[in-house]
């Protein structure tokens, strides 16, 4: 068996679907645009959420090559992928990643600690589904942008 494969079995339907890891992400270095970003946000001191649309970012997929040594073994897998998500203000948050299949097609699914940011990769198409939850997800806007937020993104990486 190749060295690089990797069986994930995912339960769907009964069936197991084979995972092998891409040679082509051995080095990640993405750059991704969203296409489309929406959610909902509610105002520092009021109540209730009110439909939203936020700018449209652009950030950075690179791995952490420091948590990849110092973190896989015994509590995580070996194939679990540690990456730095940057965005255009050099904003960091580190994501844990996972593979993941659907329709036989591969990706990971990737959430930080603790969990207020997602990000599912699909590593074919490198199309990207982001979402993010919480106020402290906006740390860097100004105060009178200050609330609770979930929104949900779209785009693609190259």
């Amino acid at each position: 068996m190749h060295p690089k494969f990797v069986l994930l079995i995912i339960l769907t339907w009964g069936s197991i679907i084979p995972y092998s890891s891409l040679s082509a992400f051995d080095s990640w270095n993405l750059e991704c645009d969203a296409i489309d970003t929406g959610g909902f946000h509610n105002d520092a001191g009021t109540e209730g959420y009110r439909a939203a649309l936020f700018t449209r970012g652009k950030f950075r997929l690179e791995e952490n090559l420091v948590f990849k040594k110092m973190l896989t073994g015994e509590t995580h897998a070996p194939n679990t992928v540690f990456l730095t998500m940057t965005d255009a203000k050099d904003m960091s948050i580190e994501l844990q990643c996972h593979p993941v299949a659907a329709n036989l097609e591969k990706g990971f699914s990737c959430v930080n600690t603790p969990p207020s940011e997602m990000l599912v990769l699909n590593t074919g198409t490198l199309r990207f589904t982001r979402s993010s939850i919480g106020g402290w997800t906006f740390n860097s806007s100004p105060v009178e942008q200050t609330g609770d937020s979930i929104y949900v993104e779209y785009g693609r990486c190259k």
